[in-house]
């Protein structure tokens, strides 16, 4: 909604053309979406007083980090906003995904230990995933002055030095849950795509390119892991 409110004729950044030019879908995605949201609603309504309270903390924090992330900020009298830091843009979205729906996975039996490791897995995934979309977005980022690794860096270097050991780290972070052999293999199926996207990214690439991909990994990360964990129950 924010882009569509935002949306010029003209406009030379892609993202807000791709909007331009989908308005139409956008808007009635965006109304379906709201009326299916209002739908489950009154159909959880009667759970809602067996939710636990750090549900609604999770949910709190996600939306309020989500606020933040796009708010104006003063500080002895320097203007900025989080997402005009371009080397914590990535981590900031990431979290914010991550405290949304991880809360949405806490119930009265939740092993916390597991819950947390979880979702630092998830943080680092969706992590790599916002480094690639600043890949695409380098020259416009590099325009408005926000430093991201792909500015800083260059997008061979962000790849070589960022994204490389991020997602070793990625892979190895499953280790606790896995055995090594598992781990690797698992959390490889999930890096190898964002090998391909790194290869496909141009600024000029289609933005429906991107969004398609981003949802299709996050199911494949979730399948995976949930192939993954049936598996191994007894």
């Amino acid at each position: 909604l924010i882009y569509l409110r935002n949306c010029q004729r003209g406009s030379t950044n892609i993202r807000l053309r791709w909007y331009e030019r989908h308005q139409h879908f956008i808007t009635s995605y965006v109304i379906i979406s709201m009326l299916l949201l209002i739908a489950t609603g009154f159909y959880l309504l009667d759970t809602v007083a067996t939710i636990p309270i750090h549900t609604y903390y999770g949910m709190l924090a996600s939306v309020l980090l989500s606020i933040a992330y796009g708010f104006p900020f003063t500080v002895m009298g320097q203007h900025f906003q989080l997402r005009n830091i371009g080397w914590l843009k990535p981590f900031i979205v990431a979290l914010a995904w991550v405290l949304l729906v991880s809360s949405c996975c806490i119930t009265t039996t939740t092993s916390w230990p597991l819950l947390v490791h979880i979702s630092f897995m998830l943080w680092l995934y969706i992590s790599l995933f916002c480094i690639v979309f600043d890949m695409k977005d380098v020259n416009s980022d590099a325009a408005k002055g926000i430093r991201t690794f792909a500015v800083r860096l260059g997008i061979r270097n962000t790849w070589k030095y960022i994204m490389i050991p991020l997602a070793v780290l990625y892979m190895l972070s499953g280790l606790p849950l896995y055995t090594m052999q598992q781990a690797i293999s698992i959390n490889a199926i999930t890096v190898i795509p964002l090998y391909f996207i790194y290869r496909k990214v141009q600024p000029t690439t289609s933005l429906t390119f991107y969004l398609l991909v981003v949802d299709g990994c996050m199911l494949l990360w979730a399948c995976t892991h949930i192939v993954m964990w049936y598996a191994d129950a007894p």
